[in-house]
């Protein structure tokens, strides 16, 4: 849930009105990164087409399932942190 808002307000920056807006390269890009390592946060490993792609089945279940919450919480550490 937490994500959903922080992704809505991050498009929300990308429809603003930029001569109102003060925002850095650096804040923007802290956002989308924290937005990827949600997104690969959320789910089942073996649902993720990118991670079954890049290291298996085998390797979803046991490298990339156990560092899932660890990337929600870096996830939405970058987007507190904008």
């Amino acid at each position: 849930m937490l994500t959903a808002a922080s992704t809505g307000l991050l498009v929300g920056t990308y429809v603003a009105n930029p001569a109102t807006t003060k925002s850095s390269t650096a804040s923007s890009r802290a956002g989308g990164i924290g937005g990827l390592l949600s997104f690969f946060a959320v789910g089942c490993p073996v649902c993720n087409k990118l991670v079954l792609f890049a290291i298996g089945s085998n390797g979803a279940l046991r490298w990339f399932q156990p560092v899932q919450p660890l990337l929600s919480v870096a996830g939405l550490m970058l987007w507190v942190g904008r």
